[in-house]
């Protein structure tokens, strides 16, 4: 897949990254010594920190974060680099482990987008992609009340665990046939959601042949950009009363 932003190398990498305040700038009030930060940044995106570009910056040794309100306050049309806005600072007192709490970045990540699918309660489910984004949007997924939640990958490991976290059915698509699994789960009806967490475009073709009437596909992948107009195309060609 193609991100929207693509770094330039030799780049200090780093996108899932949390830090703790050691020092602060002179016109800084929000933000104090010993708060942790998630996603502070050596570089931000599109910039530089000597000879190395950012590549998000997240895994240097030092990073940044900024007072985002306190130049709001004092400089209301300043345009600042909007990485700004990822930056969240963690409650005091916060105990959990540096590496346990980089997951929050993609916990919120997941629970925004399947808020933002507006799933609810009884309303059937196809998750594209067992990694650990289709995991966490199961997880909130059945939380709302999906039902079926039907789980697709090609291994089965990350696919018993899907089970074992609430998912109501699985396919292995290496070995069963989606369009058959799924219409069996749904008594014909087919889903009325699919989130896409994998980014195979012709699964995501297939998986959209069993779409419920007035159904819709949330793509949470990135795709290359040709196959992304590909996929805009086939939403409108083949399967134009199902997609909302």
């Amino acid at each position: 897949g193609q991100l929207l932003y693509v770094p330039q190398y030799p780049g200090i990498l780093g996108h899932e990254s949390v830090g703790t305040v050691v020092e602060v700038g002179a016109e800084v009030r929000h933000v104090k010594v010993g708060d942790q930060f998630l996603r502070p940044t050596a570089a931000w995106p599109g910039e530089k920190w000597g000879e190395a570009y950012s590549a998000w910056g997240g895994f240097a040794e030092y990073g940044l974060v900024t007072d985002s309100q306190a130049v709001y306050e004092d400089q209301p049309d300043y345009e600042l680099n909007p990485y700004c806005q990822f930056q969240q600072k963690l409650p005091d007192g916060w105990a959990v482990s540096p590496a346990d709490t980089t997951m929050l970045v993609t916990l919120k990540e997941a629970a925004s987008f399947v808020i933002g699918s507006e799933i609810g309660p009884g309303q059937s489910l196809l998750i594209l992609g067992a990694g650990p984004v289709g995991m966490s949007m199961l997880r909130f997924a059945k939380i709302f009340g999906a039902h079926p939640a039907i789980m697709v990958a090609r291994r089965d490991e990350p696919l018993a665990q899907a089970r074992q976290i609430g998912a109501d059915h699985t396919i292995n698509v290496t070995h069963e046939d989606l369009v058959d699994e799924v219409k069996q789960q749904t008594h014909g009806k087919g889903v009325d959601m699919i989130l896409d967490a994998a980014g195979n475009l012709p699964l995501l073709k297939t998986a959209m042949t069993v779409l419920a009437a007035n159904g819709t596909v949330a793509p949470y992948a990135i795709y290359d950009k040709d196959d992304g107009r590909q996929a805009g195309a086939y939403d409108i060609e083949q399967d134009e009363e199902s997609i909302v």
